[in-house]
């Protein structure tokens, strides 16, 4: 399940008013293009964690645990001029 889906699932939110959200909110710093993926990826996944972890059994959820897992591999590699891990 791509990644972008999994945010809409738990925040209700689409990617593109996410990325409205990102862009609006936050420095200019942050959004410069070298780094502009990684930031809006840390970004999401902040939303998303804030979200998840209220639920008392979140740490039980299958999905949750995927997600994580899809976290920390997008944030590893969040530039399309990556290689492959």
């Amino acid at each position: 399940m791509p990644l972008e889906f999994l945010y809409f699932l738990i925040l209700q939110v689409e990617i593109e008013e996410l990325q409205h959200q990102f862009d609006s909110d936050l420095v200019d710093d942050v959004k410069q293009p070298l780094v502009y993926a990684r930031n809006f990826l840390e970004f999401c996944s902040f939303q998303a964690l804030q979200v998840v972890t209220i639920r008392p059994d979140y740490l039980s959820d299958k999905e949750f645990r995927r997600l994580m897992f899809d976290m920390m591999l997008a944030w590893e590699v969040p530039g399309v001029g990556n290689q492959v891990l």
